[in-house]
């Protein structure tokens, strides 16, 4: 799981956004600087709730709460066990997270996409630490994924095939 300082460092001589700030206000020229000057307080309400996503029981399974849907849950179950549904639930494309900056998040969905996970790991240990799930990025796809009983790591690095239902 990489460290989401390293992911912003990466990406920083990118953000349009901090580059504007930087030629504008050069004495304050880091990073921090930058985001304590322009972060709102709204904004870490909207972005929390997308960094530390909620997550629900389904069937002795985990599951993100925002993905489930009753009927789409029933769709995956009709041809996968309940860990297998769940991983399919779980998958998240993250342009369809951020659809509203959809070609910037396509740009950086490499940078994005694990700095995701890494938060997203950390909200399902602290919701579900006794469950043995994993977050990964794999490709342009966050996977949330629980381990079998038997299987000695949690790591699995897909989820199984799509197949058809998607919400």
């Amino acid at each position: 799981m990489k460290d989401p300082l390293k992911i912003c460092g990466k990406v920083e001589a990118d953000l349009a956004s901090l580059l504007e700030w930087r030629s504008s206000d050069p004495p304050l020229s880091t990073f921090d600087d930058f985001v304590q000057a322009t972060a709102r307080a709204e904004d870490l309400l909207k972005y929390g709730a997308l960094l530390y996503p909620a997550y629900m029981k389904v069937e002795g399974v985990v599951v993100r709460a925002d993905q489930y849907d009753h009927d789409n849950w029933e769709r995956w179950r009709e041809n996968l066990d309940p860990i297998d549904a769940a991983a399919m639930v779980n998958r998240v494309h993250v342009t369809d997270l951020l659809y509203a900056d959809y070609d910037r998040a396509s740009e950086l969905e490499d940078s994005v996409g694990p700095m995701l996970a890494f938060y997203w790991q950390l909200a399902v240990d602290s919701q579900f630490p006794d469950d043995a799930v994993k977050v990964e990025y794999n490709g342009d796809v966050i996977n949330t994924f629980q381990r079998r009983v038997g299987q000695p790591d949690a790591t699995q690095s897909a989820a199984p095939d799509a197949g058809t239902p998607r919400r």
